[in-house]
């Protein structure tokens, strides 16, 4: 009776995926990314954009005639170019409290994190051939590298300056929405999407002390990024 049960379940499954129609696939792409919001004007005078790029794995299952869920699993890099003027005594106290270590006026962030989407794509087909479709995109991200490129010796001081108050100078999880458009062609997946993090970069308080109204670099800021990619399907 067990086995069959099992074999039902089975037979039901395969059944599901096949009027499914599960296709698996690659991706890889170039990230235009930024960080948007507040920045104290203490410490940082303006934030610009930084490319990258993003590469993993897709699954793609179809639902119905219009409607495709496509997870991934991406590892996704992002970043900002950071410039200050050298001019604030709060820049020149922080300098201080990290033991005289000097701050470059350009901090050129770096991130990577493993990044996983849930594209739910509505569209319509050009023939058989062909596929165009509209997105929205929920994520989560992991935080699983980060450094400032060419300051990494600041970058070391800073973290250690901010474990003082709470351990991490940036959060380790991101999560968000996005919203994007795209062509299938045969095996081929060229997409366009703009993501929107809903987390703040960094959540800390004001650094005390000397610093008693200043926030820390990152502070209130959030990711922002323009991704074009293309997927292999198979």
């Amino acid at each position: 009776m067990k086995k069959t049960a099992i074999v039902l379940i089975m037979a039901v499954l395969f059944q599901g995926l096949a009027f499914a129609q599960l296709k698996l696939g690659v991706k890889a792409g170039a990230n235009i990314s930024n960080l948007s919001g507040y920045t104290s004007q203490d410490l940082i005078n303006d934030v610009k954009g930084a490319n990258s790029y993003q590469f993993g794995i897709l699954a793609k299952v179809k639902l119905g005639d219009f409607i495709c869920l496509q997870p991934e699993v991406l590892l996704s890099m992002k970043g900002a170019e950071l410039a200050n003027d050298q001019s604030s005594a709060a820049l020149n106290a922080l300098s201080g409290l990290m033991g005289g270590e000097p701050i470059p006026n350009s901090l050129h962030l770096k991130t990577t994190y493993l990044e996983v989407p849930l594209n739910i794509q509505a569209g319509i087909g050009l023939g058989s051939l062909a596929r165009v479709y509209g997105q929205v995109s929920p994520y989560l991200s992991y935080l699983i590298a980060d450094d400032i490129d060419g300051a990494e010796d600041f970058y070391a001081a800073y973290k250690d300056f901010l474990s003082d108050y709470d351990g991490q100078p940036l959060n380790s999880f991101d999560y968000g929405i996005g919203l994007g458009a795209g062509v299938e062609v045969l095996f081929l997946q060229l997409s366009v999407k703009y993501d929107f993090s809903l987390n703040e970069f960094k959540e800390v308080p004001a650094l005390g002390g000397l610093l008693d109204d200043v926030n820390p670099l990152f502070s209130s800021l959030k990711h922002r990024n323009l991704s074009i990619s293309l997927a292999f399907l198979f």
